[in-house]
């Protein structure tokens, strides 16, 4: 995962015709690739951990309203990741 999403990687984005092919192209040459899929890009920090944009949120209405919004991407004032499990 950190090879296709390396924030100094050659930028390569869903949805476009020719992406896939030059993508495949790049990685099969040792170089590093940052996918931007339909969440956006997904960076790791040095535990392995996705350092993103994340939002908590209620369906009221029928809606989605965001209840609690992180740039985890600009600081470290992101929520702890809670396993599962131990919810």
């Amino acid at each position: 995962m950190r090879k296709i999403n390396d924030p100094h990687g050659a930028a390569v984005t869903a949805g476009r015709r020719g992406e896939s092919p030059r993508a495949w192209k790049l990685l099969y040459t040792g170089m590093a690739i940052d996918y931007r899929g339909a969440s956006g890009p997904c960076d790791f920090d040095a535990h392995g951990d996705v350092v993103t944009r994340l939002a908590r949120f209620h369906v009221q209405g029928g809606k989605f309203v965001d209840q609690e919004k992180y740039d985890c991407s600009a600081g470290m004032d992101c929520p702890p990741m809670v396993p599962h499990a131990e919810r």
